[in-house]
């Protein structure tokens, strides 16, 4: 029955096509879903990990009487740290250099004053190399009043080059702005997949800050032999207790568990439409099954007549049906990575969501999550059609089979397509 069942899915293929586009579909939706959770989440950490490489103490302010919670974090995030608390950072025993992180919301006009790009991240340019994770890639940093750069793919999409004149809506109203320079984030194109428009240091407050002095954060580097617990002992003694200070690695690894608490959020929502996927692939699955054991009736009836039980004949189609679960869930694996790399490059939602340089990560445990969920919908689709196909009685063979062959009609197989 084994050489059988394979016999039979090697001869006649398109009994099983339905079969494996349902399959395909599903799973290669289930796919695309899985790679993006295992691609998001260290894709954002590793931003992090640039953001971040050279910082030795970060000054935030207070998240409240428990840092824990969550909503003294959320509540943390809204609040600023006085540009007059820099100075003190500065002077902190045992710190090299330290900078404040202004950002804001900016959105580049055309020449109708419409927005052309509306979610672009803006930044303050940090003057100390140890902390700005930007390099120049053509031109130079925006030292004046009114020079701003573009990150050099958004500058590409939007025709922008030095000395390019800009329009931006910001926290203050429209300004002018003149590109001095292209920027990368670290090793990536950006820091935002929405675009980065870094300001001079003079224009932060009126560009991100509705006019505040303030910064989100304020990022110290320690100087050679002083550890990180050390130095943000020293910066918390000299900005007093109104701040939280935190050393450099334990703010990046709650920065990366953020993100991979992104990810996953987004994975789990996603996920749950491809099981739908799935289910609706099922019905697909099932009326397949029906169909092709109806279609065989005469074949099964000869096969209970020289010997073979109803068992058999149940295994037999669960043997096809697992064979075409697997091939197709593998199929449907290799489109799903195909899909999202695809997405990632050719479609501008896509891109804005992910990043423009993420790459694909496949891990092995959701390679198997696929071929299983695969395997076993087709599997339990078949499980019906199976055990009717085993109620086939061997006088069946003796009977008259009506044969479709409808499908020979060009015309119908143009609109089924």
């Amino acid at each position: 029955m084994w050489r059988i069942s394979l016999a039979n899915l090697r001869h006649k293929p398109g009994r099983f096509i339905a079969t494996s586009l349902a399959v395909v579909i599903g799973t290669g939706f289930l796919a695309s879903t899985l790679v993006l959770r295992d691609s998001l989440g260290p894709a954002l950490a590793d931003s992090q990990s640039i953001a971040l490489a050279n910082v030795s103490a970060v000054v935030l302010p207070s998240a409240g009487e428990d840092s824990n919670d969550t909503r003294s974090q959320a509540q943390q995030q809204l609040r600023s740290v006085p540009a007059d608390v820099l100075p003190k950072v500065q002077g902190a025993q045992g710190a090299a250099a330290a900078a404040g992180l202004t950002t804001g919301p900016l959105k580049l006009l055309g020449p109708d004053n419409k927005v052309v790009l509306p979610d672009l991240t803006g930044r303050g340019w940090i003057g100390v190399a140890q902390i700005n994770p930007f390099s120049i890639v053509d031109g130079g940093p925006p030292t004046g009043s009114g020079q701003v750069t573009f990150d050099a793919d958004t500058a590409h999409q939007q025709n922008l080059g030095v000395g390019s004149h800009v329009t931006l809506a910001t926290t203050t109203g429209a300004k002018q702005a003149t590109v001095v320079g292209l920027t990368h984030f670290g090793d990536k194109i950006s820091y935002s997949p929405q675009g980065d428009v870094l300001v001079n240091p003079a224009d932060t407050s009126a560009f991100l800050n509705s006019g505040q002095a303030q910064y989100d954060a304020i990022y110290a580097v320690a100087a050679a032999g002083v550890d990180q617990a050390t130095l943000a002992a020293s910066v918390a003694k000299a900005v007093g207790p109104s701040y939280d200070v935190q050393t450099g690695s334990y703010y990046l690894a709650s920065q990366q568990q953020g993100a991979q608490s992104i990810a996953t959020v987004i994975g789990v929502g996603l996920q749950a439409f491809a099981y739908v996927a799935l289910v609706v692939a099922a019905f697909i699955i099932y009326n397949t099954f029906t169909t092709v054991v109806t279609q065989r009736t005469r074949e099964l009836a000869l096969l209970r007549a020289v010997g073979a039980s109803g068992r058999q004949v149940k295994r037999s189609i669960r043997v096809e049906a697992t064979a075409v679960g697997l091939v197709a869930s593998c199929v449907g694996m290799l489109l799903g990575v195909v899909a999202f790399i695809a997405l990632t490059r050719l479609v501008p939602q896509f891109k804005a969501l992910v990043g423009n340089d993420i790459a694909a990560r496949v891990n092995p445990s959701s390679v198997l999550q696929v071929l299983i969920s695969g395997t076993a919908i087709t599997l339990v689709s078949s499980i019906v059609p199976g055990w009717r196909a085993a109620r086939t009685p061997p006088v069946a063979a003796m009977r008259a089979t009506a044969i479709d062959s409808s499908s020979t009609s060009r015309a119908r197989f143009i609109s089924g397509t």
